[in-house]
């Protein structure tokens, strides 16, 4: 009797320990994908301690020193709690588990793989149960290698799926958009411009990745396309050459070289190669990389490659910035040159000189935010490369609608101005944002945020200073969740404005029917929404 309650508390105690490890490698945005080789490096020590445990366990219980048995379970039990806590605590910021389809395949693996050793302890000889805890730690690695083999096996297959269809059609002409910010507007709007002429496919929403990509190709129909638009991400060195070997693209565009996704990049230097890996491909493939150089890192990557590629600079009308004298002298075409004015009549306005026709191209657009403009700018420049005429480019800029929740205007039902620019925010971004917020002319102003996440070890510091300057722009910050909660408070309070600050720990119906209510005196941004695993 004693031994069958002795293991289901041991089963028990394992289910648990199995919770911890899924919970440590999601919280972490690793869940299966590499979490192996996390286990390796980040579980050495605890395995090491938990196999000397159960051994020390094994052996008294051999020699019949039961109770000393008793009291290293207890002690080995303790050690997994006090793990744990730490994790729980190193990742206070992030939630909920996630029972992802993968983590859902992973803990079947797991249990599976377990019960049979158990079973077979059984059966051979039960002593060996003691060894129960070593057992679980051995068991993960193989559960996380035979998952990583299905993921493998799964990713082949459709890839090599996406890569057949895509031989099917030699003449389709594909685009490559990679950045840290920018580039699913820039990917619209290309798009906008471009479906006049031409019949163009886009992936959609943020279908970025690897396999996200190969969904696309393989669920929809290329009959008769001539340009079909890539969006590529990237969370690690490696990802943008996959994606081009997968679609082979004709033409790049580079918005941006930034500090997003820090915490897997581990650095900046390791994002500035990995946007450049389209650039490689091109340059190596005859194909045209075009960068915006108003980012200082793509302006860097633009001096530095060779082979055929295109600088696009936005310009203030007024300005004699230095980097524009620089651009000239480097013997580029004044048409890749836009100059922007003032907003008129709620409209931004570019203007670009068409060296085809020797005139000025003046567009007009009801899109928010100077980075806006750039974007457009990137967007016509591939379009006019593409043969796209002036006139046609006009009417299509003049259009464009902004993408659902990047800087997307609408009125509440109070009659409150309400900007949602909740998807995927960073630095850049949020401080695009502020100039917005600045040059709009409502008495009170609302701020709704979580701050920006993936910012590795700058994340207080990046949030500290975003806040400080929010605090000077906007009545009101509502904090949500309690992610940056700290970083964002204390920055806010740092810069001693008449700010009213409020903290909420999610992002509720409540929230949004106190917004709807208010009427046409507020501004109301909400600037990110926060990743699944954060929630």
């Amino acid at each position: 009797m004693i031994e069958i309650i002795a293991f289901i508390g041991l089963l028990t105690t394992i289910l648990i320990l199995q919770k911890i490890h899924i919970y440590y490698f999601q919280m972490n945005r690793y869940e299966i994908k590499t979490s192996y080789k996390m286990l390796l490096s980040n579980y050495l020590i605890d395995f090491v301690i938990i196999g000397l445990i159960d051994i020390l366990n094994y052996l008294l219980y051999i020699n019949e020193y039961n109770t000393a048995c008793i009291v290293i379970g207890i002690v080995a039990i303790v050690y997994k709690i006090y793990l744990f806590w730490n994790i729980k605590k190193y990742n206070y910021q992030k939630n909920k588990l996630k029972y992802t389809q993968r983590v859902l395949r992973w803990i079947g693996i797991l249990i599976s793989i377990y019960l049979i050793a158990i079973l077979l302890i059984i059966l051979l000889d039960y002593k060996y149960i003691h060894l129960s805890l070593l057992i679980f730690e051995i068991v993960n690695l193989i559960g996380i290698t035979i998952s990583k083999l299905i993921e493998y096996i799964y990713e082949i297959k459709y890839k090599n799926a996406a890569i057949k269809k895509l031989s099917n059609y030699p003449n389709l002409k594909v685009i490559g958009i990679t950045g840290s910010y920018g580039k699913t507007s820039v990917k619209q709007y290309l798009y906008s411009i471009l479906q006049n002429d031409y019949i163009v496919k886009a992936t959609p929403m943020s279908y970025n990745t690897l396999m996200g990509v190969c969904k696309y190709i393989n669920g929809t129909s290329l009959d008769n396309v001539n340009y079909l638009i890539v969006e590529m991400g990237a969370v690690r060195k490696g990802d943008i050459a996959k994606l081009c070997r997968l679609v082979h693209p004709d033409i790049g565009i580079i918005t941006s070289i930034g500090n997003q996704h820090l915490d897997t990049f581990g650095s900046v230097d390791n994002i500035y190669k990995t946007k450049n890996e389209l650039a490689d491909y091109l340059m190596d493939n005859n194909g045209v990389v075009i960068y915006n150089i108003n980012d200082k890192k793509c302006y860097k990557a633009w001096n530095e490659y060779n082979g055929h590629k295109i600088g696009v600079y936005v310009i203030n009308n007024n300005s004699n910035d230095i980097n524009y004298a620089i651009y000239c002298e480097n013997g580029e075409t004044n048409d890749n040159i836009y100059k922007y004015y003032k907003m008129q009549n709620n409209k931004q306005n570019l203007s670009y000189y068409d060296i085809s026709t020797n005139k000025v191209v003046y567009l007009s657009t009801m899109l928010l935010g100077e980075h806006n403009l750039q974007n457009v700018a990137l967007a016509v420049t591939c379009a006019r490369l593409l043969g796209i005429d002036s006139a046609s480019v006009v009417r299509s800029v003049a259009s464009l609608k902004a993408v659902d929740n990047r800087l997307q205007p609408k009125i509440g039902p109070g009659g409150a101005l309400i900007i949602m620019d909740a998807y995927n925010s960073n630095e850049f971004s949020f401080g695009a944002m502020l100039k917005v917020a600045k040059d709009i002319d409502k008495p009170i102003k609302i701020l709704i945020t979580p701050g920006v996440v993936d910012m590795g070890n700058e994340q207080y510091d990046i949030n500290y200073r975003l806040a400080a300057l929010s605090a000077n722009i906007f009545n009101e910050i509502w904090i949500i969740n309690k992610v940056n909660k700290y970083a964002l408070l204390e920055g806010a309070n740092s810069s001693n404005a008449d700010c009213i600050i409020k903290t909420y720990d999610t992002l509720d119906k409540n929230i949004f029917s106190s917004v709807n209510e208010l009427d046409d005196k507020f501004l109301v941004i909400f600037e990110n929404d926060l990743p699944d695993t954060y929630k």
